[in-house]
Order: C-alpha cells, then sequence, then structure tokens
C-alpha cells in the first residue's frame, strides 16, 4: 500500500507517467495477488526519452566508447537505452552498475524522505519481487547489455573509453564523487556524462555535482539541464587552460 505522503513526494519527484503506471500497477498487485504485469513507465522514474533525444541530437553514438548507466532501479530506462542501440544497429555495450540493494540508499531529501522508502514504496507495486528480478524482467532479450551487480564504489568497469555516462546510483557525496570520477576517466571527447536529480530535492547532490563540475570546467564544452527531468548534461571537450565556469543554463 502506498501511503498518502508517498504518492505526494511521488507525485513531485517521478514523471507523471511514471506515477500513473506504478499507482495503477500496485492496486493491480492487490488485487492479483502478486501476479501482476510490469507496466514499463513505472519502472523509468526519469524519463529516458530525453536521455535518446539527448543522444540521438548531439550523435553521441558517434563518438569513441561505450554507454554507462550508475543505478539502474527497476531497468525501465536500462530498456529504452537498448532499444535505442538496436534500432541504430549499434555494437556499442550498455555497461549497467547497480547493487541491487535498495536500503543501500539512507539518503534523506528536503522532505525528510530516505531514498530507501522511495525505492520501497515502488517495489510494492511488485509484490514479491526484489529489484533484481524485475530489472531482469524488463530487460530481458537486450542484447547489447552487461551488468555488473556491485556497489559501484568498488566495482571494476571493463569498458575503458565511454561515450555516454548516466549517474543515478547511491545519492551521498562520497558516492556522487566516485561515480563521477569513474565514468569521467574513461569518456572520450564529444562524448556526455549525465547527472540524475540535479536541481531537484536533494540539494546537497546538486552542491556536489557544481563543486565537480567546477573543478573540471577546463574539460566541459558545454552544459544543458533538462529542468522538468532533473537531469543535467556535460558535454565534455578538449582538455584547455583555465577559463571561467559558465553558470548552468536555467
Amino acid at each position: 500500500m502506498i501511503s498518502t505522503r508517498l504518492k505526494s513526494l511521488l507525485r513531485r519527484r517521478l514523471p507523471p507517467a511514471a506515477v500513473k503506471a506504478l499507482f495503477s500497477a500496485a492496486m493491480a498487485g492487490r488485487r492479483a495477488s502478486g501476479a501482476i504485469g510490469l507496466p514499463l513507465a513505472s519502472t523509468d522514474w526519469v524519463g529516458y526519452e530525453g536521455l535518446v533525444d539527448f543522444i540521438r541530437t548531439n550523435r553521441i553514438l558517434d563518438v569513441p566508447g561505450d554507454l554507462l548507466e550508475i543505478g539502474a532501479f527497476l531497468g525501465g530506462g536500462t530498456r529504452k537505452l537498448c532499444r535505442m542501440l538496436e534500432k541504430t544497429n549499434s555494437q556499442k555495450t550498455l555497461w549497467v552498475i547497480d547493487a541491487f540493494d535498495p536500503s543501500l540508499d539512507t539518503t534523506t531529501n528536503i522532505h525528510g524522505l530516505a531514498m530507501e522508502q522511495l525505492y520501497a514504496s515502488a517495489l510494492a507495486a511488485f509484490p514479491g519481487k526484489t529489484q533484481r528480478q524485475v530489472f531482469d524482467r524488463q530487460t530481458a532479450g537486450c542484447q547489447n547489455l552487461r551488468v555488473i551487480a556491485q556497489d559501484s564504489r568498488i566495482a571494476t568497469l571493463p569498458a575503458k573509453t565511454l561515450c555516454f555516462a548516466f549517474l543515478d546510483g547511491h545519492h551521498d557525496p562520497k558516492s556522487v564523487q566516485s561515480d563521477f570520477a569513474l565514468a569521467w576517466s574513461r569518456l572520450s571527447p564529444g562524448g556526455a556524462l549525465a547527472f540524475h536529480d540535479y536541481g531537484g530535492d536533494l540539494y546537497h547532490l546538486t552542491q556536489t555535482i557544481d563543486a565537480l563540475l567546477s573543478t573540471h570546467a577546463k574539460d566541459i564544452k558545454t552544459l544543458q539541464w533538462d529542468r522538468d527531468r532533473w537531469v543535467l548534461y556535460a558535454v565534455k571537450g578538449q582538455e584547455r587552460p583555465g577559463g571561467p565556469f559558465g553558470r548552468v543554463p536555467g
């Protein structure tokens, strides 16, 4: 059962389609005593159509390297990235790093709600299923996918170069810094790194991202902020000396 307070908070942070599908799934789960389907919209908490559009518009797949997703949760977004690769006949690999343990992220948002509580509310819509089970069903048949089921802070990433990375894992500052270091060091010039929850209800995370981008300002070609999805894109350029760090477009 999803409480009224959780419903209110979920409406603030999830795309409308995800909220609608999540509540519908929860009702179906109660009626069917666990025998429910897995609506795609309820397993994409970001709105990955925005990521796919950014990748296509900026020709990111023309840049050398694979794709990386840190923090996939229920797999709806992962599936959309895989479908994009399949439709373009890309030989690139989508690497996913996720510990598949929602209880690990106790980071609290401005409403006093821990991320683990939000994750638990989503899983409640799929009775008797673990995060990994939902993820595996959503991504079944994805040929370009490789999963590393570990905490990203200790995971080893086989890919030496990346064209795109999406960071939406553990939300505490040290984890964000670690994930950024892992992805940015492998990102090819012209590639893009995207952060979720930028400008959202996790102020400390936004501050951490600002600090990281300021430190690496000389390596950043452009920034683009998708305010509605709370996603900030940083396109990597050739390293250049100094120069002021531009403000994030509002």
